[in-house]
């Protein structure tokens, strides 16, 4: 059996706990702009991101951030657990994306620090989405 499909068993068999020190804060922004110019070098720039601004070292530091912020979590960030197995970035980002999706505070808190403007905090998250839709790996709506 693969890993992707053990970890996808797991998921399965889970059964999510939320205690009352893990209150989930949900927040939106919007930003008002004045002619479509404004958004056109983000859509360009997003065109370019591909595998290759992915650093190795770079991606491990922030699994290890990942996992001590969000343990719960963890299976999700690190899916070859302890084992140290090279995931193809386009199935890590799969379980990226579950996790932003998993009802906890990891949402919250990478929106929070998004709106302050802690791009560099999570990079490697944000570029490891963008290869996958580029590389069509998740379906668009």
């Amino acid at each position: 059996m693969e890993a992707d499909e053990f970890n996808l068993k797991k998921y399965k068999e889970e059964k999510e706990e939320i205690n009352d020190k893990d209150k989930i804060e949900f927040a939106a922004e919007f930003t008002y702009i004045k002619d479509l110019g404004e958004i056109a070098y983000p859509i360009i720039i997003s065109k370019h991101i591909n595998s290759t601004l992915i650093e190795k070292e770079e991606l491990e530091t922030i699994q290890e951030e990942y996992v001590k912020s969000f343990p719960q979590l963890k299976y999700l960030f690190r899916p070859s657990e302890e084992k140290n197995i090279f995931i193809p970035y386009h199935i890590l980002a799969k379980y990226y994306l579950y996790a932003y999706t998993k009802n906890s505070n990891f949402y919250a808190q990478l929106n929070k620090e998004l709106r302050e403007r802690k791009f560099d905090d999570h990079r490697i998250y944000i570029y490891l989405m963008y290869n996958a839709l580029n590389k069509g790996i998740f379906k668009k709506l």
